[in-house]
């Protein structure tokens, strides 16, 4: 005992100018801000005009979806206009470069133009949207119209790259060459000014249900986000991380999932979340000596977790609740177990794997009190709170960010350090802007495709198609659906995968017998994952930037932390029981084995249990642990058994029981 201690204190001095460190970098931490390029970061007013736009797009997200609704149409296509205008700000097209590194006129230019078409579209639609709304398109109106489809390809591809463009430029392609294709897939063919009618008349296009999810809850919820985290949010989430997980076995590694399960069920932006907390635990985790690849894949992973962790679960929820036709709450009900099971599954791998490499946690003595952590920060939590209570009540997801957002402004004045300037606002307003543009381009891009979908009347043949491959069998259509989610998800942000899936596979699979809302949490979940499954894989590549590793080592060291992210989603296809279904008792209990069994496939999938286990060892657990995931009742005993024989066999061959996970 007392060489435990003596290894402690030597411990203690010698990583002393970390812990000393720590606190202060979280005190100093501070959203990065880029300049607004697209015009040139050399002109002093571009970054004041892009906050200004930034900030009427705030106020015009409240006004028109909350305060002051406005037709459904109009107000989705002025949104995209302020998303073509902000796009042009603050991004260049790489089609101009020099040999100096500065902006071509040329790319102003092109930029300029694209500000003035945001600008034309915004006004045309607002004075002239009721008029196209009803089909009664002039030659002016196609010439417009023909731009915003143009300008909103631009900007996905600005954005998010090219792989939606493609689909989309095939998606033309395909409705305009029907009589010459195969007779399985062929049809009459459409002209180019049909194809522009059906995208931009009426609200199955360009401007459907998931543009319009994206101009309203997902826009009121990221700016939320975005001010959340400019007046200090970020910083509570790392105190409170620290507090409560700080002197765990592998400490750092536990701050991460922590802090970064906090903020990211705020943000909802996997990428977003890497970068700003995982500024600060990466390092942490390598200066205490965690490998830099295993570093980068613990943050990854708990970033990625809070895109299905309520209460805000990022984009793609709005989206689901949209294409099912539910109130938001019932989806936050339907993620609450998934995302639960995660946690526990990924909390259990990094303790076994810290456990292994003998990593103790932080000096409790130099770690924030999770008490006064509490008081100090309970300002900027209760607009947190609120939001909760609010959609607990059913309020509508608009009205609760907007009483959220007030209240936020109205805490953020109690204190020096968090009261709102105007430089401040800007700066959160700028930075939400920027994500919007990328989950807008993708919603609108998406609603493209899926206007000549429907034109075509591919989207139902692709449905059946999925039905046919499979051969009526549930569990090869839901891997055809998970392989087709990896594919799209190494060029798609998860929101545009889930808008093309949830179209395209997920009738298909309702039609073969699974429940409405975990057919769609099923492709939910899938996309959600492709942002740390290599071998394109954003999440770990930012998690890897980062950490200086390398960015395959990463993904693949993601993927086995996050190894029941990948067996869950089938089984609560399954037994929705898993997704809140059913009465208490038939909810507790397969909560309970699951919990048990993703507890047990933690140290399983990093071969530690008291001791390195060998292989045979690792794949009976492995097994033991999905019988007791798997929601039958004779799995779950032969797992339970399973489990308890494995564990007095441990006890017997390392002298040892079972470790309690939040030991010292």
């Amino acid at each position: 005992m007392e060489k435990e201690r003596e290894d402690l204190r030597r411990f203690e001095r010698s990583h002393e100018p970390e812990f000393d460190d720590i606190l202060g970098k979280i005190e100093s931490m501070e959203t990065a801000e880029e300049p607004a390029k697209g015009l040139g970061p050399d002109i002093p007013w571009v970054n004041l005009l892009f906050g200004l736009f930034s900030l009427a797009l705030l106020l015009f997200t409240f006004w028109s979806a909350a305060i002051r609704p406005m037709p459904a149409y109009a107000q989705r296509a002025i949104h995209l206009g302020f998303i073509v205008i902000l796009c042009g700000f603050c991004t260049t097209s790489g089609l101009f470069k020099t040999k100096d590194g500065t902006l071509p006129q040329a790319e102003r230019v092109l930029n300029l133009l694209f500000i003035a078409v945001g600008v034309l579209a915004i006004a045309y639609f607002a004075f002239h949207w009721k008029r196209l709304y009803l089909a009664q398109m002039s030659p002016t109106d196609y010439v417009l119209a023909t731009l915003v489809i143009l300008a909103t390809l631009e900007i996905t591809r600005r954005s998010i790259g090219w792989t939606l463009v493609i689909i989309v430029v095939l998606g033309f392609a395909y409705a305009m060459a029907g009589p010459h294709l195969p007779a399985a897939i062929a049809h009459r063919g459409y002209s180019p000014t049909r194809i522009i009618t059906q995208i931009v008349v009426g609200t199955e296009g360009l401007f459907s249900s998931t543009l319009g999810i994206s101009s309203t809850y997902v826009a009121a919820f990221v700016f939320f986000a975005g001010f959340l985290e400019a007046f200090g949010g970020l910083k509570v989430f790392m105190k409170l991380a620290l507090a409560v997980a700080g002197s765990l076995v592998g400490g750092p590694a536990k701050i991460a999932v922590v802090a970064s399960g906090f903020f990211a069920m705020i943000s909802g932006s996997t990428v977003a979340n890497v970068v700003s907390t995982g500024s600060i635990t990466i390092p942490l985790m390598k200066r205490m000596g965690y490998p830099r690849d295993w570093a980068g894949a613990v943050e990854s992973c708990a970033s990625t977790g809070g895109t299905f962790t309520p209460p805000i679960m990022g984009a793609t929820a709005f989206i689901l609740a949209e294409f099912i036709g539910v109130p938001y709450l019932e989806v936050m009900k339907a993620g609450m177990i998934p995302a639960f099971l995660y946690y526990v599954g990924l909390y259990s791998a990094v303790h076994y794997k810290s456990s292994h490499l003998n990593f103790r946690g932080l000096p409790k003595d130099r770690l924030p009190v999770a008490w006064d952590c509490l008081k100090k920060s309970a300002p900027l939590l209760t607009p947190i709170v609120l939001l909760v209570y609010l959609l607990v009540r059913q309020y509508t997801a608009m009205t609760a960010a907007l009483y959220s957002c007030g209240l936020l402004f109205l805490v953020a004045f109690l204190s020096r350090d968090t009261r709102p300037s105007f430089e401040r606002i800007l700066k959160a307003c700028k930075g939400s802007s920027k994500a919007m543009i990328v989950v807008s381009s993708a919603c609108a891009t998406a609603g493209i495709f899926v206007a000549v979908l429907n034109l075509t009347g591919l989207g139902f043949k692709l449905s059946s198609l999925i039905v046919t491959l499979s051969g009526g069998n549930l569990l090869i259509a839901l891997l055809l659906t998970q392989v087709t989610a990896v594919l799209l998800g190494m060029g798609l942000v998860t929101p545009a995968v889930y808008a093309l899936l949830g179209v395209l596979v997920a009738p298909g699979l309702i039609k073969m017998g699974v429940q409405p809302m975990a057919a769609h949490m099923f492709v939910f979940f899938v996309a959600a994952l492709a942002p740390i499954t290599p071998p394109v894989a954003l999440a770990a590549y930012a998690a890897a930037g980062i950490a200086d590793a390398d960015p395959f080592k990463v993904g693949m060291q993601a993927v086995k932390l996050a190894m029941v992210a990948f067996f869950l989603p089938y089984f609560f296809v399954l037994n929705p029981a898993l997704l809140g279904y059913g009465d208490f008792l038939e909810i507790l209990f397969p909560l309970l084995t699951a919990a048990l069994g993703v507890f047990v496939l933690g140290f399983a999938t990093q071969g530690f249990f008291r001791r390195k286990l060998d292989l045979w060892e690792r794949i009976l657990c492995g097994g033991f642990a999905l019988c007791m995931i798997f929601p039958e009742n004779y799995t779950d005993f032969l797992g339970l058994a399973g489990i308890l024989c494995m564990t007095l066999y441990f006890a017997k061959t390392s002298g040892k029981g079972l470790p309690h996970p939040g030991q010292r």
